[in-house]
This record gives C-alpha cells, structure tokens and sequence, in this order.
C-alpha cells in the first residue's frame, strides 16, 4: 500500500494590505505523492469543515482569493493521494486594510481672525495609500 502524500511546502499565510485585489495561490504544489506525482486535492473549506466563502474560489488546483472587504479566514486542504489516502494542511487569508501615510508634508497656511480668506491646495502629492482603488477623502478642521 503505498503511503498518504506528503507536505512538499508548508502554507504560508496569504494576506494582502489593499483591498481590492487578488490573491491567486497555488495550494496543489502544497503537496506531493510518495512517488513526486500530482495529488488530487479536495475543495477546501474553513479550518471548521464548512464551506468557503464566496469571495475564495477554487478551481482544482489554484485558490483565488477576491474581496473589497476586510476579512479573515482559516482554511483546510487536503490532498488526496493513492488508495484515497489524505493529508491536510491548515492556513490563514488575511485582507487588511492600511492607513495612508503622509508622502509629502503639506506647507503651513496662514489665516487670520476676522479677516474674509480663500486658499486651495492639492492634496493629491500629500498622502499615500498603498490600494489604489481606495478612495481618499480630506477633512480640514480649526
């Protein structure tokens, strides 16, 4: 009888700071048969045996991770190898969401009490946010 695959590569967890993006994982080179073949692998579900969410699909061999939400998730693989014998591996998915941070420090602009002021500025070149699908929006406050 020949053995269970074996775990060729350890899961790494998969995490992505933008939103709006994908993530596609290769979770069938995970693994291998005793005698380096492909294995089969099972669809994959969260680490508590039910089903994935929407926004992970599978297609036999590759994950594809695709949300606009932050979100978490533990999932389960298994690899199905000779005589349907199994061996899993656990990971986590992770899409978080980062703050912008200041790319070019805005110049100082001075307005006086009681006196009628305009003045604009771009603040564009100002901040920079890692996703570039993330919508930015200013607020000046006194």
């Amino acid at each position: 009888t020949a053995p269970p695959p074996r775990i060729k590569t350890a899961a790494a967890t998969q995490s992505t700071p933008a939103l709006n993006s994908n993530i596609i994982y290769d979770i069938a080179s995970l693994f291998e048969n005793f005698d380096n073949t492909p294995v089969t692998m099972q669809t994959p579900t969260l680490s508590d045996l039910t089903a994935m969410p929407s926004w992970i699909t599978f297609n036999g061999t590759h994950l594809n991770i695709s949300t606009t939400a932050i979100r978490t998730a533990e999932l389960l693989v298994i690899a199905v190898g000779y005589d349907d014998l199994t061996t899993s591996q656990t990971f986590n998915v992770s899409i978080t969401n980062t703050s912008p941070t200041v790319q070019t420090p805005m110049s100082q602009t001075n307005i006086y009490e009681n006196v009628t002021s305009s003045f604009s500025k771009d603040c564009g070149p100002v901040f920079n946010e890692v996703d570039p699908n993330q919508l930015l929006t200013y607020t000046v406050t006194n």
